[in-house]
């Protein structure tokens, strides 16, 4: 699978203004921002959605771990990969950075070229993942809603109707659809 760096978003959010600008650096080929504090990340999310977050556990005010679990309580952010940056090697810290919805944790100092492949690795397992759904919900060869995106689509017009939206349903079957799909 084919990555496209320039397009692929990512959200630096670290504290510290060294590990900026060796991430900044280091990441150049990608559409990378930063911002220094974990409220500044959901601001910066919400405006515009990265492909992938590196995010540092200590931070003034709100760290790492409440970021994440944020960003993982909202059906709008939750499968943004999240990968905690940390200058702790402690277990306990790894395993909370997982328990909290983190995709992968990378220790301080930085080694160059393990930082770039679990970027790579987590964009292309995002990539993969949306083809995957992608093709649930259509259909590969008409591009028409499947079954399973009707029913989504469904639920999503019932609540409006009750909201006074209206919606019409029209209902339309083929005769032998069989014989033409096999031609």
């Amino acid at each position: 699978m084919e990555l496209n760096k320039r397009t692929s978003k990512i959200l630096i959010v670290d504290d510290n203004p060294v590990n900026i600008d060796f991430l900044v650096e280091l990441l150049k080929e990608y559409d990378a921002r930063t911002v220094i504090d974990g409220r500044s990340a959901l601001a910066a999310v919400k405006e515009e959605k990265p492909d992938v977050i590196l995010l540092d556990i200590v931070m003034p005010g709100m760290d790492g771990f409440e970021v994440c679990k944020k960003l993982k309580e909202s059906p709008e952010t939750e499968d943004i990969p999240v990968i905690f940056l940390s200058a702790s090697h402690e277990t306990e810290s790894i395993v909370k950075a997982f328990e909290v919805g983190g995709v992968d944790y990378i220790s301080k100092p930085y080694k160059t070229q393990e930082v770039l492949i679990r970027i790579q690795t987590h964009l292309k397992l995002k990539s993969a993942l949306h083809m995957l759904e992608n093709r649930s919900l259509y259909d590969e060869l008409t591009g028409v809603n499947s079954r399973k995106k009707f029913f989504i689509d469904s639920e999503q017009w019932m609540r409006e109707s009750k909201i006074g939206i209206p919606f019409q349903l029209c209902i339309l079957t083929i005769d032998n659809f069989a014989k033409i799909n096999d031609e």
